[in-house]
């Protein structure tokens, strides 16, 4: 599965947004089938910036068709929902190194 840092020199969240966007269409358009960002969780631990305006447009994105699916990095595993969607869409997901480890700083997308 292909890996893009959206949070690599310390981006505003627009911007990293705007990188993941980019990724999402150059990479479906490429006939990749699954990205990993990685987005951080916030200096907190409770989720940043980058991290909830991700999710937010990927909700956006998945409701216009622009994507499959997607799974945030704590529910990457086989006892949660969104784990079992998009594992049941790519089997192969299940082979990647953060399958059932939480991993709150990344979210998988089915493109």
């Amino acid at each position: 599965m292909l890996e893009v840092n959206i949070e690599y020199g310390f981006p505003t969240t627009e911007q990293a947004i705007a990188k993941m966007v980019s990724a999402i269409v150059v990479n479906k358009h490429n006939g990749v089938k699954a990205i990993k960002i990685i987005h951080g969780y916030g200096s907190t631990g409770r989720g940043g910036a980058i991290k909830l305006a991700c999710k937010q447009k990927l909700i956006s994105m998945k409701r216009l068709g622009n994507i499959r699916d997607f799974c945030e990095g704590e529910q990457f595993n086989s006892n949660s929902e969104a784990g079992i969607r998009v594992t049941s869409r790519l089997s192969n997901l299940k082979g990647d190194r953060d399958w059932k480890i939480p991993n709150p700083g990344i979210t998988v997308v089915v493109l």
